[in-house]
């Protein structure tokens, strides 16, 4: 069984508005979810902020989860990054991946 950890809503004018979660699998690896809720800017063009809140919120011991977010059309993709800012896309999330 996987652990959820509490999902976060977070919303600033002229930002994206987003939910995230933490899911950590048994075998001790995880990674973090990212769902755009359809604000006034989309988690794409907002990806920079995305990314900080998520590593400020979940990557606070050196942890290093991939950030995976399901867009307001309902496609998922990766939002890269280097540990400490956003890098880049990533279309698509392994198959294996069993996203919430």
């Amino acid at each position: 069984m996987q652990a959820v950890y509490p999902e976060r809503t977070l919303f600033l004018m002229n930002r994206s508005l987003f939910t995230s979660c933490r899911v950590i699998h048994p075998d001790g690896t995880g990674h973090i979810e990212v769902r755009d809720i359809d604000g006034p800017v989309s988690v794409t063009n907002d990806a920079e902020r995305v990314v900080l809140h998520c590593l400020a919120q979940y990557c606070q011991f050196g942890e290093n989860y991939p950030i995976y977010y399901q867009d307001s059309e309902g496609s998922w993709d990766e939002l890269k990054h280097d540990g400490t800012k956003f890098i880049g896309f990533s279309c698509g999330v392994p198959e294996a991946l069993h996203l919430l």
